[in-house]
């Protein structure tokens, strides 16, 4: 496991230097002001924050309950990612060797292209295969989030049969999502109905 990225913020400030006249005492005041920089019409300036984290983000070994549903996306995304690459050029199965194999790889690699980020004040997880990776926002990258999806993989390794998964995979590329996330005790059902009883209490 590579030690986590450092988050990296870029800041970008703009000052301009005033001149100051020989007689101060009738020194124009906007003089005395750093100039801004003025939108030309039709711009709009938009500005992103970093995502605000609770003491459970921060320091929990686990992914926090409001994240695991990305975070299982993510896991059954690079899962078929790799199941893919293993079966590329062959249309028999793969031996149980070869399916495990790619399975602990996919587990294995580094996760640090995954981050936090903001989306329409929700924290939300983003990277590949994930809804929000093309949204606009600051990605906090590094920290504890690749070790905790490192540790999400292998869970999913351990409670689901790896013989399993391939055969969902080779009835349909694109199932282990639903078959990882979904059903009755899927990570995103329960996600799913605990925004929904939220919402109603809202409501009330």
């Amino acid at each position: 496991m590579h030690a986590p990225a450092a988050t990296c913020f870029v800041l970008i400030i703009a000052t301009a230097c005033c001149g100051l006249a020989e007689d101060k005492t009738h020194q124009d005041e906007s003089e005395k002001q750093p100039k801004r920089a003025k939108l030309n019409p039709g711009e709009e300036k938009i500005t992103f924050s970093s995502p605000r984290l609770t003491p459970e983000d921060r320091e929990s070994a686990h992914m926090p309950e409001d994240l695991r549903c990305d975070a299982c996306t993510a896991v059954a995304f690079q899962m078929t990612e790799y199941l893919k690459k293993a079966q590329q050029g062959r249309n028999k199965a793969l031996k149980e060797s070869q399916y495990m194999e790619a399975l602990d790889e996919s587990c294995l690699q580094n996760w640090e292209q995954y981050g936090l980020k903001e989306v329409d004040g929700v924290k939300r997880l983003s990277g590949p295969g994930l809804e929000t990776e093309n949204e606009m926002g600051m990605v906090m990258l590094g920290g504890p989030w690749p070790q905790r999806l490192f540790k999400m993989c292998h869970k999913y390794l351990g409670d689901h049969d790896e013989t399993k998964i391939y055969q969902e995979f080779r009835n349909n590329p694109d199932s282990l999502e639903d078959y990882l996330c979904y059903g009755n005790f899927g990570v995103c059902t329960k996600l799913s109905e605990k925004l929904k009883i939220n919402s109603q209490k809202k409501e009330l």
